[in-house]
């Protein structure tokens, strides 16, 4: 008798729902909420707010979260969220195993302090907040000084 190998399928869906604060370009405070869903291997955010719907895909929910703030940030709104801030890096390993819902917090000086954030809880602290931009330059400065060491 031979044994064929057979691939079982399930329908598993998983969600989590966050708060979230948008600001705007005069300051003023929008309420919105951050889905997070991962369904047949798809991970998928949705920001809602004010009758709004944003949706985007990627392999981590960080890809996607940056790239409903990329169409934000063209509209002058900045979301008030861990991954906004400009102490607040993502890594690989952290994004690997966390499927990109982890970050590192580094001090003023880019070393890690050894606290870990999850990226999409709402943050107060919008004095930190920068654009896709400026945290791509800042990660890539980071890079390139150590590398010299």
């Amino acid at each position: 008798m031979r044994l064929y190998p057979i691939q079982i399928i399930t329908q598993m869906e998983t969600k989590s729902v966050f708060e979230a604060k948008l600001i705007t370009k005069n300051g003023d405070a929008i309420r919105g909420s951050i889905e997070l869903s991962e369904k047949k291997g798809d991970l998928m955010v949705t920001l809602t707010y004010s009758g709004k719907m944003m949706v985007a895909t990627s392999f981590y929910f960080i890809h996607a979260l940056n790239e409903i703030r990329r169409k934000l940030e063209k509209k002058h709104i900045s979301l008030a969220c861990n991954a906004a801030r400009m102490d607040v890096i993502t890594s690989g390993m952290l994004s690997d195993m966390s499927m990109g819902t982890l970050g590192s917090v580094i001090d003023d000086q880019g070393e890690f302090t050894g606290e870990e954030v999850h990226l999409f809880e709402e943050t107060e602290m919008i004095d930190r907040l920068g654009s896709l931009k400026e945290q791509l330059e800042m990660k890539r400065k980071l890079i390139e000084r150590n590398r010299r060491g």
